[in-house]
């Protein structure tokens, strides 16, 4: 569902389990989650999936500005996806991104950028692995957490290959 306000609490908790878990560097204050990803000013969207009031996963998908810090090309869509410790391997990151491409689509995206952090295993896996399915060709960047270079390229699901072509 989308995100709400109110999710600010419930969000960053789930953030701070990832962090606590050595699986996130950036911030996971309140005020970072409504600044940064409820209330982004470029934001298209921000979807949770909840389990018994709990946040247990969370997509953001943002269109990118001019002189963004990850180098995105302006106007391409960067998405995030931040799935609960204890909620791995589940399917909520797959279910997330059912639910956030027809967003993208609409929004008429010329690309999505997944930005992952060198030292995200998990995450570098996920897309490598193509949790999508059918992996093809697509630029996943992983960057050191600064905004530092370009340091892999990986693969990324089928579904962002076809939003990729759907698009045009």
């Amino acid at each position: 569902r989308p995100a709400r306000p109110d999710d600010a609490a419930a969000i960053s908790d789930m953030l701070t389990a990832l962090t606590e878990a050595g699986l996130r560097t950036r911030p996971s204050d309140e005020g970072f989650v409504r600044e940064s990803y409820i209330g982004n000013p470029q934001g298209i969207s921000c979807l949770v999936v909840e389990e018994a009031g709990a946040v247990m996963g969370l997509q953001v998908l943002s269109r990118m500005e001019e002189g963004n810090q990850w180098g995105i090309t302006p106007g391409e869509g960067s998405i995030g996806t931040h799935v609960h410790p204890r909620a791995g391997r589940r399917g909520i990151a797959r279910s997330l991104l059912a639910r956030t491409l027809p967003l993208a689509r609409e929004a008429r995206l010329p690309g999505i950028v997944a930005t992952i952090g060198a030292e995200n295993g998990l995450g570098l896996a996920y897309y490598e692995l193509g949790r999508a399915r059918d992996a093809v060709d697509a630029l996943v960047r992983a960057v050191d957490r600064d905004g530092g270079d370009l340091v892999s390229h990986s693969n990324l699901g089928k579904a962002l290959y076809e939003y990729h072509h759907k698009v045009d």
